[in-house]
């Protein structure tokens, strides 16, 4: 099934995990809809992960330097 294989991409093919899992979620979404119209008669997305994950190496603690110098920068609000 083609849907399946443009999930299941990998980052050597030139998309992360979460991209194609995103790009999954937005058609699985069309599909639905066109499906509820009566435009199509099934989702070829339906079955197929498209739930975002967290990536830990995008994790960074702030510190109370950072965070300071950052509502320093800030204008005031009055």
């Amino acid at each position: 099934m083609r849907s399946a294989r443009i999930c299941a991409r990998t980052p050597a093919e030139g998309l992360a995990e979460n991209t194609a899992r995103r790009r999954c979620g937005i058609a699985k979404q069309f599909f639905r809809a066109a499906v509820r119209r009566g435009h199509v008669t099934t989702n070829p997305f339906d079955g197929l992960p498209t739930l975002v994950r967290e990536n830990p190496k995008r994790f960074h603690f702030v510190t109370r330097e950072e965070s300071e110098a950052v509502l320093a920068a800030c204008s005031d609000a009055e």
